[in-house]
């Protein structure tokens, strides 16, 4: 009876951790499901799962507690995955700390909350701070693929689609793939167009496009874009459409 109890504390926390330390890489695939593999998504979970194991097993050498152990870890993994916002939440009332000033404070109010937890808080508590939080993200996990599926749907359907007609394609022109050409896009982040350049700045980089133009590249001189940021415009540019944005 004793062996079955503690096995099932074992499931307890490490289900609980498991599902706290993968949350996080769920929500952005999900958020992306149309635009990435979930192979991609795997490393990243396992980066999260080794961090909090890390933490769980150095908390449970420490207090010696299964259940506690657990909480502690989630805690601490709570104040990882969100630390960015609660830093600039931090600098918003306090904008002349430094992160060389708050990361230090993090960490001596977590080594404090991990004491509470070790010392005073009972073991019911943490029982239930552990099954609430195992619970709450397996269920934020579930809502999350659900909500992806549609994407993962069309996704797959046009990929099908264009293997299909990329198969069709190969057998009618049977064309030799190594016979292929190569294909060179480049994009020039934060240069200016050559007009505005000898416009602006009275420069005159006219040997370079010369140079790109007698290579065999073309030259937009009109495009343009919604956005200054190099992340979601490389991304639109690839997808040939607005699915990125700075937000």
């Amino acid at each position: 009876m004793r062996q079955d109890n503690d096995k099932e504390k074992w499931i307890l926390s490490l289900g609980s951790i498991v599902a706290v330390s993968i949350f996080p890489v769920v929500f952005l695939y999900s958020q992306n499901a149309g635009e990435v593999e979930f192979i991609e998504a795997i490393k990243p979970m396992v980066i999260f799962i080794v961090a909090g194991m890390i933490l769980y097993f150095i908390d449970l050498i420490i207090t010696r507690n299964i259940i506690k152990s657990s909480v502690i870890a989630i805690i601490f993994l709570l104040i990882m995955i969100n630390y960015s916002l609660l830093e600039n939440s931090i600098q918003h009332f306090f904008p002349s700390l430094r992160y060389w000033h708050i990361l230090p404070i993090f960490f001596f109010v977590l080594l404090h909350i991990a004491y509470f937890i070790h010392k005073k808080m009972s073991y019911n508590v943490a029982l239930y701070i552990s099954r609430f939080f195992g619970i709450l993200f397996s269920g934020l996990i579930c809502f999350n693929l659900i909500l992806a599926i549609p994407a993962i749907i069309e996704k797959v359907s046009y990929q099908n689609e264009a293997g299909i007609q990329s198969h069709n394609n190969l057998d009618s022109n049977q064309i030799n793939e190594n016979k292929l050409p190569n294909i060179y896009y480049m994009i020039f982040d934060e240069y200016a167009s050559f007009y505005q350049m000898e416009k602006y700045y009275g420069y005159d980089n006219k040997g370079f496009k010369n140079f790109l133009e007698q290579t065999g590249f073309t030259i937009s001189e009109d495009s343009y874009n919604e956005s200054i940021m190099t992340d979601s415009i490389t991304a639109n540019l690839v997808n040939l459409d607005y699915v990125a944005n700075p937000s």
